[in-house]
């Protein structure tokens, strides 16, 4: 059994609203889980704040250790309960691979990490997520591989599209792209690849 916990702050009452939406995709995503994906002892933090929620979305989410998760909505917005779903299942990924081979520390490690939970989206929800779809050049690709052994690289500019040569959210896009590779030849998928090394993927897949 999982010890996972849902704890919605909610003390000024603005998530009343969702909150049953929020309960019903947290039960959901939790059924939804393949029972070889070994996750436990999570605390699920839900909390209204507006102004870090993906755009396109009204929600984020944040996985801080393999134990803690914060999803950030916007309360203001009708969030679609599969992009609650989706974001509870990508975060629990990252701390499902922080208890067993961590997250990673560097760049290489990092875009395998974001690779392999929107593969998992993927997986269980049948929908690729918007952030791994960007369109990608080879020049990008010729410039990541130059920094993927880094532990000290700029987040904003390979995931976010802080510099306007890096399109916003190629790091999402490249690391699904490799592991989506991986999974193929492979004959494997996210929810097996957990505790799979980032090296492993990535000298198979370049």
């Amino acid at each position: 059994m999982r010890n996972i916990y849902l704890h919605i702050l909610d003390a000024a009452g603005s998530l009343n609203k969702l909150r049953a939406a929020i309960d019903t995709a947290f039960t959901e995503s939790l059924a939804s889980l393949p029972k070889n994906f070994v996750v436990n002892n999570v605390d699920i933090v839900v909390q209204d704040l507006p102004t870090w929620v993906v755009p396109e979305l009204g929600i984020v989410g944040h996985t801080y250790s393999g134990h803690i998760i914060h999803i950030s909505l916007d309360s203001n917005r009708d969030v679609a309960h599969v992009n609650i779903v989706k974001t509870i299942i990508h975060e629990l990924h990252h701390a499902a691979r922080w208890q067993s081979v961590g997250f990673g520390s560097t760049l290489g490690e990092a875009i395998v990490s974001e690779g392999l939970a929107c593969l998992l989206e993927e997986e269980i929800c049948g929908e690729t997520p918007i952030y791994s779809k960007v369109k990608i050049s080879k020049k990008n690709v010729t410039q990541v591989q130059a920094e993927m052994n880094k532990e000290q690289y700029d987040r904003s500019k390979w995931f976010f599209g802080s510099q306007k040569d890096i399109p916003r959210w190629f790091g999402y896009t490249y690391g699904y792209e490799i592991c989506k590779k991986y999974a193929n030849l492979n004959n494997t998928s996210a929810s097996k690849m957990v505790s799979l090394k980032a090296r492993k993927i990535l000298s198979s897949t370049h």
